[in-house]
């Protein structure tokens, strides 16, 4: 059987412009291959910005001034899911708070007294320990701060809403 009378045995209706060539076959196929990439790196960002930023918007009481050495740092895990913050204190009443997850790919920060900077070890990162601005290293974003409020002798940690817009 020739293509001719195949054509003519079953004959298809179709206006030119649904047919498509192998050209625009591709095409088609990379939009949709970046489509895809685009809608999966938005998801996944959406998931690292709700890792960064737990939904806990009311004051949250860490501890007393006298569970917080001077010059030393400590983790504490803040509702709803044990987001790890990093509660540094600098002085007598200089308190500082950030993520303990490196905006570059979530290691755990810690805090260096001898460089007074907070340091990711997965790819040397450096952040200035008053601001959480990245100094150094892979990190181009600062990390999530909480406002601290000492109240006498107790110390509660809150968001910062204001930086939180500046992330991610």
């Amino acid at each position: 059987m020739t293509m001719a009378s195949y054509e003519n045995q079953y004959p298809v209706n179709q206006s030119k412009e649904h047919s498509l060539n192998r050209k625009q076959f591709g095409f088609a196929l990379v939009i949709g291959i970046i489509s895809g990439g685009l809608a999966q790196l938005f998801g996944s960002s959406k998931y690292v910005h709700n890792k960064l930023y737990p939904d806990c918007k009311e004051k949250v009481l860490v501890g007393t001034t006298e569970s917080f050495n001077i010059g030393e740092s400590v983790v504490v895990q803040l509702p709803p899911d044990n987001h790890p913050v990093l509660v540094i204190r600098k002085s007598e009443s200089n308190i500082k708070a950030f993520s303990q997850k490196c905006t570059h790919l979530l290691c755990p920060v810690h805090y260096s007294k001898e460089k007074n900077s907070i340091i990711c070890p997965c790819h040397k990162g450096v952040f200035d320990s008053e601001t959480g601005e990245a100094i150094a290293g892979p990190p181009d974003k600062p990390l999530p701060s909480y406002q601290v409020q000492l109240d006498g002798n107790q110390i509660y940690l809150t968001p910062d809403v204001d930086n939180k817009s500046n992330h991610v």
